[in-house]
């Protein structure tokens, strides 16, 4: 049985890098139909649950063609996904109007979601385990041929490194509660905050950030409505994580900027686990990294914290980064808060 169904699984990858490149070879021709006649019928609405402040994305959308049925607060990370799958920006598929349909690409990724989400719908139960990912690896054409430097017997040659034991994490939250800093003294803070990403788009203001009791930015550029949860929930990387987590375990050991990190596995309930990266002898926050679910796959961001100096007595990062497929943000802060 086992055997069936890696053969079959080899079948499919085999048939997805075919399909891909006959594709990517239509287009360099020029060969592939505009607006080609593509059959959903076969495929319905996406899985994603609609609820009532939520409408499906061709309701609020225009031009929706394959992903009828989407909540229209999943739109963005699907494409982020789609963006950070191929190692592209908006401008891969979009022009200043979003809706628009000059570009060849955008057909493509029609053509690309209709046949993913058959493949998942035909051999996975409808479970994104098929992506845009499987093939591309962060390549705008899959890749059809292997790379030497990936053989298996290369592994062989590197020597194993020495098991590292691991602090529990009892140690772990305790270093990390001794660099919490005073609330009342971070009432607000001011900066400067770039963007890159989007429509091939390198923007930079100022902004003030006030931290209690809810967090509130003011910034001279727009910015994407997930970096105000993202400071709403992580805030300056001091985070009340008893709360936040039902579950805390510590699972290895990694470099993060240089500086040796302890792994924590972090999760509530039937979340992703987020994994959150702490400075083994300070106890600071580094990074955290989660994944969120989406009808094409797992969209992943990492929000890191740098560069911290004393301030009242403890370490404050003075610069906050949030990053994912199609945005990178970084706020910078001026002054002591």
């Amino acid at each position: 049985m086992r055997s069936t169904f890696l053969t079959l699984t080899a079948l499919l990858s085999c048939l997805l890098l075919s399909y891909c490149s006959v594709v990517d070879t239509m287009r360099s021709q020029k060969r592939l139909a505009p607006d080609p006649e593509l059959d959903f019928s076969s495929i319905g609405p996406v899985s994603t649950l609609i609820s009532a402040g939520d409408p499906p994305v061709e309701k609020t959308f225009k031009n929706i063609r394959v992903l009828s049925g989407l909540p229209s607060s999943q739109l963005y990370p699907v494409m982020a996904l789609m963006s950070n799958s191929l190692g592209v920006t908006c401008s891969h598929c979009h022009t200043q109007f979003f809706e628009e349909e000059s570009r060849h690409e955008k057909q493509i990724a029609r053509q690309m979601i209709t046949m993913t989400r058959g493949i998942n719908k035909a051999q996975f139960q409808s479970q994104p385990t098929v992506t845009c990912y499987t093939c591309h690896n962060g390549k705008s054409y899959p890749a059809s041929v292997p790379q030497i430097a990936q053989a298996g017997w290369r592994r062989m040659l590197v020597p194993r490194s020495p098991a590292i034991e691991t602090p529990d994490i009892e140690g772990v939250l305790k270093r990390y509660q001794s660099a919490q800093p005073s609330r009342s003294s971070r009432s607000g803070q001011s900066g400067e905050v770039s963007l890159v990403g989007g429509l091939d788009q390198r923007l930079a203001g100022r902004f003030d950030v006030t931290w209690t009791p809810a967090v509130q930015v003011r910034s001279d550029i727009q910015l994407p409505p997930p970096v105000m949860d993202v400071l709403e929930r992580y805030r300056d990387g001091h985070l009340d994580l008893t709360k936040m987590f039902e579950d805390l375990a510590v699972v290895g050991m990694e470099t993060v900027d240089g500086a040796a990190a302890v792994i924590v596995s972090a999760s509530s309930g039937d979340e992703i686990p987020e994994r959150l990266a702490f400075d083994a002898s300070s106890g600071r926050l580094l990074r955290v990294q989660r994944s969120i679910p989406t009808d094409l796959g797992h969209l992943p961001e990492e929000i890191w914290f740098e560069d911290y100096r004393q301030n009242g007595g403890t370490l404050t990062p003075r610069t906050i980064r949030w990053g994912r497929g199609d945005f990178l943000v970084t706020f910078r802060f001026s002054d002591a808060g």
